[in-house]
């Protein structure tokens, strides 16, 4: 509803039911939709066609319940229209339907609810909307004002998007360069033919080499991609810490129930703390003190580096090193490195983004009805390990290069939210006179008469009570 204020002259106060009649639209199930010419509209816009039509009509069509409750549509003549949204079965011929579509998505329908809580618009809430009506010509004026200055929006956020877009290519691509050894190419000439510290370099790839040849499960070099010199091959398993457990899940099944959960206590570390390449305490479910007791072998360690194995498979970050006692919980894995030969950071890093890694795991769990990963895939994971300097190196390079990006990405959501907030700037000039120039004004500087908005409402009451429609 429209706020009551002052109205620019030649305009009037309007009920919506005096210019439209709303309905239901009717139950059409996904089955017995038929391929046809006519277009189905649901409360989210089309979502098919038909071989019949239920209003014949240009009309106007509104989500009335749950997620779509209040999404606004413009549907054809001679269109469906489900049982999941309402329509605009009569209309004025009087108006712009299009100047409407605008007013009533300025009305934030999707604020309404049900007695339960749910998002909900009724027949009765859109007719008891009153609205400031403006004289018909300037109705479609002011549609033409606005739809060229959202075309302009519009063309601003494809262009936002497409840096968003290449924004992502480029952090993959940082990524993709880390973890073949071209990210760090110049480092390398530069380091190795520097006085002193080629011999730490080389003493870091000996430590890796025996290191390493005293592991089991040496991977299949030959299925991998070939690597820098100075790099090897090394599953996760080689990888790990000589700690207990080391590589470790949390407790499944009646070992904690979700019941169990509560404000204070132990801090349980489940899916949702594990953000892309951050830790966050988020929602923050916690166990008591005699139950971490029970679960205590399940203990995160600072500099773990915990991932998701279910759900979203596969986010990893590294738990802060200031980390206050917690434990894992079901579809977390947590990893202690082996930090003489390999960086919590890199190891999560390449984790979270080396293609020949994704790939590996993508081609394990394919198939799976409910894709995850289990503690045997993930110990047989292999990384591409170099010295533990180039490690350190190379994370520096992709947090730099990630935080160009990052301030990239904060701008351009900036300008998202401007463009938004400009949207409702205009959509309130238009409805408060000030888009365009009146039409009293206009016919003021012509030296001519004008129909009133007043004047038109009575011809839209008259017409309808012709048509036999009741409010």
């Amino acid at each position: 509803m429209q706020q009551k204020s002052k109205l620019p002259e030649g305009w009037t106060w309007a009920d919506m039911s005096d210019i439209f009649v709303w309905a239901n639209g009717k139950s059409l199930p996904k089955k017995n939709m038929e391929s046809g010419n006519y277009l189905v509209y649901g409360g989210n816009g089309i979502n098919g066609h038909h071989t019949k039509w239920l209003s014949s009509e240009e009309c106007i069509v509104i989500g009335r319940v749950g997620a779509n409750c209040g999404n606004i549509h413009l549907a054809k003549s001679e269109s469906w229209i489900t049982d999941n949204a309402i329509y605009s079965s009569w209309s004025s011929k009087n108006i712009s339907l299009k100047y409407f579509l605008f007013v009533l998505s300025n009305c934030k329908l999707n604020e309404y609810s049900s007695g339960s809580g749910q998002p909900y618009v009724s027949q009765k809430t859109l007719a008891s909307q009153t609205i400031m009506l403006p004289p018909f010509a300037e109705q479609h004026r002011n549609v033409s004002a606005i739809e060229e200055l959202f075309a302009r929006l519009d063309a601003t956020n494809e262009k936002l998007d497409r840096v968003l877009e290449i924004l992502k290519k480029l952090r993959q691509s940082v990524l993709t360069s880390a973890f073949d050894g071209k990210l760090t190419e110049d480092w390398r000439i530069i380091f190795q033919n520097s006085n002193g510290k080629n011999e730490i370099f080389q003493k870091n790839i000996h430590v890796n080499s025996s290191y390493l040849s005293e592991k089991p499960m040496i991977p299949d070099n030959e299925l991998l991609p070939i690597l820098p010199n100075s790099w090897f091959w090394a599953t996760i398993e080689q990888l790990a810490s000589i700690e207990p457990r080391s590589i470790q899940s949390g407790p499944f099944g009646s070992n904690l129930l979700h019941s169990e959960f509560q404000e204070t206590g132990v801090l349980a570390i489940g899916i949702d703390n594990v953000l892309y390449r951050s830790f966050s305490l988020g929602k923050e479910h916690r166990i008591s003190n005699e139950k971490y007791h029970e679960l205590k072998k399940y203990t995160t360690r600072p500099l773990d580096v915990l991932i998701t194995v279910m759900a979203t498979v596969g986010r990893c970050c590294v738990v802060p090193q200031d980390i206050e006692t917690a434990i894992i919980t079901k579809h977390v894995y947590r990893i202690t490195p082996n930090r003489e030969v390999i960086s919590s950071y890199y190891l999560m890093n390449a984790l979270s983004g080396a293609a020949t890694v994704k790939e590996q795991i993508d081609n394990q769990i394919r198939g799976q009805t409910r894709p995850g990963i289990n503690g045997k895939i993930l110990k047989a994971t292999s990384i591409p390990l170099p010295p533990l300097p180039e490690q350190q190196e190379i994370v520096k390079r992709i947090d730099a290069l990630f935080a160009f990006a990052d301030s990239i990405e904060a701008k351009v959501k900036a300008a998202r939210e401007k463009t938004e907030k400009l949207r409702q700037s205009i959509l309130a000039k238009a409805f408060s006179g000030e888009l365009v120039p009146t039409e009293a004004e206009i016919a003021k500087r012509e030296g001519r008469d004008y129909e009133t908005a007043e004047v038109l409402l009575e011809r839209i009451k008259e017409e309808r009570r012709k048509s036999g429609k009741k409010r």
